[in-house]
């Protein structure tokens, strides 16, 4: 029960490498407990420490107010935290002092891995100072899962950060927040789901890209409420941001305040190949203000069930025949049902939007869960849709006339749903087997 400071360990390299870890490499084996104070808050410091990896350790909090666990407080390179426990302790307000990592501002933090660890509680998950002045070099979150943290990821004034395969489980206030982090930054593959209803997933604000090294946001599955606070809670939004791609991504929000993308601020923004599927009663789909420029938009599912659906400069549009001959965008967009497996599940269940993407390669070339994209018909949102995973229906090959009964008809798998019409918006059947009956 004690604070550890690890300083610059002579002799370490590239070639020379420290690691602590569980002799089992089993977390649940080794645990670490420590009280925090004001003045040491802290479990394990790295004071210019490089060349080391945490790993496969558990690590819990026993302080109140002040209850960081890992600390960076001077330059430090090549450090690896991997498939550790980090638990903090229940957070009621958004404070610095409960960062499970805190790395200050104007730090040389460099090659920094923290990937495959489980974060629970403490008011961040990872809060990341940067250096305005400098450019950090991989950076990289990667794996990890969040749970119940006020902000789960905070950046500030970090170049190009990259967040990647990331779950991220109720949080409170932030999913992944990206303040002033210029180049090409990254966000891919993440996975999140919050039931707070005024929550922010993807925010980010002061970010920019330049015309050769554009921030990515892609292949991310969604799910958000929004129903309390000034404007609700929003899927993806882009605040005072410039040459940010926003494609392939699976948003679905619920509620009656906020969005599933807007664009408030900024320039050169590119939005293509997403789900925008807005369940709620007076959500949008769309929500772009009258200080944000988009360069391009296209190819994009916008599917709406409420009375709001696509909302463009000061304009309110609801339909998207109406938007598209309004504002001569998203062209070649539509606005089906995705059909998504469940609230929580946003793989394709459907064909809907199969194959009606914009080839993008050489940026996205795989889908959320790794697997190749079609080169020439990709499909719209995080999911590649692939008809190999699903049975096709075995029926009778019959002809029937008026008043014939007709063989039932059965498809093996779960969640299995029977529809009268292509775009899946007139559900007849939920089961294995359907009876249709004598033919009207």
């Amino acid at each position: 029960n004690t604070n550890i400071t690890i300083k610059d360990i002579p002799g370490t390299s590239a070639a020379d490498t420290i690691v602590i870890q569980s002799q089992s490499g089993d977390p649940s084996n080794t645990i670490i407990s420590h009280t925090q104070e004001s003045s040491q808050n802290y479990m394990l410091r790295f004071a210019g420490t490089d060349y080391l990896t945490i790993k496969d350790l558990t690590f819990n909090s026993g302080g109140t107010t002040h209850t960081r666990i890992l600390s960076f407080e001077g330059n430090s390179q090549n450090v690896k935290i991997l498939d550790n426990v980090l638990n903090g302790v229940t957070s009621t307000s958004l404070t610095l002092d409960q960062s499970i990592i805190y790395v200050p501002a104007d730090q040389i933090v460099d090659n920094l891995l923290i990937q495959g660890n489980t974060f629970t509680d403490n008011s961040y998950g990872i809060y990341f100072g940067g250096f305005l002045s400098y450019n950090h070099t991989n950076v990289k979150v990667i794996n990890n899962e969040f749970n119940t943290q006020y902000r789960h990821i905070h950046f500030y004034n970090t170049k190009k950060p990259y967040i990647y395969g990331n779950e991220l489980n109720e949080g409170i206030e932030y999913g992944i927040y990206l303040q002033n982090c210029d180049n090409d930054l990254m966000v891919l593959n993440n996975r999140m789901f919050s039931s707070d209803d005024s929550f922010y997933d993807i925010f980010l604000t002061g970010c920019d890209g330049t015309v050769a090294n554009k921030g990515l946001v892609a292949n991310n599955f969604i799910g958000v409420i929004g129903i309390n606070g000034t404007y609700g809670s929003f899927g993806i939004k882009l605040d005072v941001c410039n040459y940010q791609q926003v494609f392939y991504n699976t948003v679905n929000i619920t509620g009656s305040k906020g969005s599933c993308f807007h664009a408030y601020k900024g320039a050169n923004l590119e939005i293509a190949n997403n789900i925008f599927s807005n369940s709620g009663t007076t959500t949008y789909s769309y929500l772009i203000g009258p200080a944000a420029v988009i360069t391009y938009s296209n190819y994009n599912d916008f599917y709406s069930t409420g009375t709001n659906y696509i909302k463009y400069k000061d304009t309110e549009y609801a339909t998207l025949s109406a938007y598209q001959s309004g504002e001569i965008m998203d062209l070649q967009s539509v606005d089906y049902n995705p059909m998504l497996t469940s609230d929580t599940d946003f793989h394709l269940l459907g064909d809907s939007v199969v194959g009606l993407a914009l080839p993008l390669t050489s940026i996205v070339s795989t889908d959320f869960d790794g697997e190749m994209r079609n080169a020439s018909t990709p499909d719209i949102g995080a999911d590649e849709f692939s008809c190999a995973f699903f049975s096709p229906p075995v029926v009778e090959d019959v002809t029937a006339c008026s008043n014939d009964s007709i063989p039932s008809l059965y498809a093996e798998g779960t969640n299995i749903k029977w529809y009268s019409d292509r775009n899946l918006t007139n559900e007849v059947f939920s089961a294995n087997e359907y009876d249709p009956g004598i033919t009207d």
